[in-house]
Formats: structure tokens, sequence, C-alpha cells
């Protein structure tokens, strides 16, 4: 691109403000540095965001499965716990019975 040499108008049909032209060439070249320069840095910066966002991502799917694996853990966990409380029970019943015969025996 090539720095306009006349002044520029933005609308100039309806009297709009005055672009600033860039009459001098050192002026054109560190306004085409500090473009350089930010452009450089937002994809610098688009980069950073993308690598950010896979290490996110990959984060949540670990954290996802770890819950899946917990998910099923519990589910096992709390079958063991109630066949537990079933067999206990069922130990609790076989002791009243004994108790009631002792007790039949007894008398």
């Amino acid at each position: 691109m090539t720095p306009f040499r006349a002044p520029l108008y933005d609308r100039p049909a309806i009297g709009g403000a005055r672009i600033r032209g860039n009459d001098d060439k050192s002026d054109a070249i560190t306004d085409f540095e500090r473009l350089e320069r930010v452009v450089l840095e937002l994809a610098a910066r688009y980069g950073d965001l993308r690598r950010e966002n896979e290490r996110l991502s990959s984060a949540l799917h670990e954290s996802q499965q770890r819950v899946g694996e917990l998910e099923v853990a519990l589910r096992a966990g709390n079958q063991l716990r109630s066949d537990v409380a079933k067999r206990i029970d069922d130990l609790v019943g076989q002791i009243d019975q004994i108790e009631e015969r002792f007790a039949a025996r007894g008398n």
C-alpha cells in the first residue's frame, strides 16, 4: 500500500472530517510498522488462545471421563452396600429364630 499524498476526507460530499494523510514517508513506515506489530501480536495471541482452548478441552474431556469412572464406582459401591445390608438383615433374622428356639426349649 502506498500512502496518499492528497488530503483525504470521509464522505466529502456531506462535509465529513478530514482524515490525516501521510505526508512523510517515515510516518507511513512507522504506521505500517505499528500495524505489522499489532497484527503479529494478534496472531500470537490467537495462537496462545487456541492452545489454551485445546488444553482446556482436553482437561474437560479427562474430567468427564473421571466423572464417568466415579459414577460407575459409586453404583458398584451402592450395590455392595445394599447387598451387605440385605445379608446383615438375613443374619439378624437367623439370630432371632435361634433365640426363639432357645426360648421355646427353655420353657
